[in-house]
């Protein structure tokens, strides 16, 4: 959730490197998206995605996507097909949204999971945090006018290392078992770890610091003005890390040492975004061919990105 009504020009496409890395000093921002590589290929159809906070791309169907609203409304999950058409809603009923903020799909012992961030708060005065996960249901179960109702297949309270954090970025790491979580009230941002299942414990899991976001062209002196992370996901192979932020995407590039400190100190690509109020949704398909991104105010556009190209 954004605290701030900030207002944008419309931007162009920059792929590549961040220009005014010696002083670590975004360039200025271009003036027209004419060659911007996102392309809107609808709009969200279903008028009960009011607050659009999260999206993943599933693991089942091929051009499926799941969203979830912000605080203030119900546990469900959304579905839409890749041009915004409504696929219908599943009801988490053993969930509460205290502020649900993105959404991430992964695979865990050869079964599609759904994976549900409460960690929403403004006002970093919450105590815990909890994070659900589900099973994917099959997109053949789902009905346009009644939710599906479903459990959750765990859940898992947490506290950070350091004190509450408002935060609105997670993902999966698969390949290490673990769960990201970018926070957005900090100068730098931190990554934090949880591991992807509970121990068993009664007491919170408690998420670690693992790296400050201090890449070249996001520590400058008007750095959040730029990037405050407001999604995020790893692809499935584990070699892209994107992060959504007011007026673009950040792509990172795990380092090979495999520490996150390497991966998140080092120079990002990103790509400039069209006109967005409030971009709060971000997903990679699960063959890595493209972006899909939505924004948090309605009318909510969602637009592609081919990572192809």
């Amino acid at each position: 959730m954004i605290r701030h009504l900030r207002v944008f020009i419309i931007l162009p496409l920059v792929v590549g490197c961040v220009t005014a890395a010696e002083n670590k000093i975004l360039p200025e921002r271009p003036e027209s998206n004419r060659n911007s590589p996102a392309i809107e290929v609808g709009e969200l159809a279903n008028p009960l995605i009011d607050e659009a906070s999260g999206l993943a791309a599933s693991r089942n169907q091929n051009n499926l996507l799941w969203i979830i609203n912000d605080s203030g409304n119900g546990p469900v999950v959304y579905a839409t097909d890749t041009e915004g058409h409504d696929k219908g809603r599943i009801m988490v009923s053993d969930a509460e949204n205290v502020d649900w903020e993105d959404l991430a799909a992964f695979t865990y012992q050869e079964k599609n999971y759904l994976l549900i961030p409460d960690v929403g708060d403004n006002f970093a005065d919450r105590k815990d945090y909890t994070i659900y996960v589900i099973e994917e249901p099959d997109a053949a179960v789902l009905k346009v006018d009644k939710p599906v109702s479903v459990t959750t297949a765990w859940q898992m309270v947490f506290r950070y290392e350091d004190g509450p954090h408002d935060c609105e970025s997670v993902a999966v790491d698969e390949k290490n078992g673990k769960i990201l979580l970018a926070s957005k009230d900090g100068a730098p941002p931190v990554l934090y770890e949880l591991p992807l299942r509970p121990a068993g414990s009664a007491a919170p899991e408690i998420a670690r610091r693992v790296a400050l976001i201090t890449g070249p062209g996001l520590t400058g002196p008007s750095s959040m003005e730029w990037f405050n992370p407001t999604a995020m996901d790893i692809s499935r192979d584990g070699k892209t890390v994107a992060i959504l932020s007011f007026d673009r995407v950040y792509l990172f590039t795990p380092h090979k040492s495999l520490a996150w400190t390497d991966t998140m100190a080092a120079r990002p690509r990103y790509i400039w975004l069209p006109m967005l109020r409030q971009p709060e949704a971000l997903a990679i398909t699960p063959d890595k061919s493209a972006m899909y991104i939505t924004s948090e105010k309605i009318p909510a556009p969602l637009y592609r990105i081919d990572l192809n190209k």
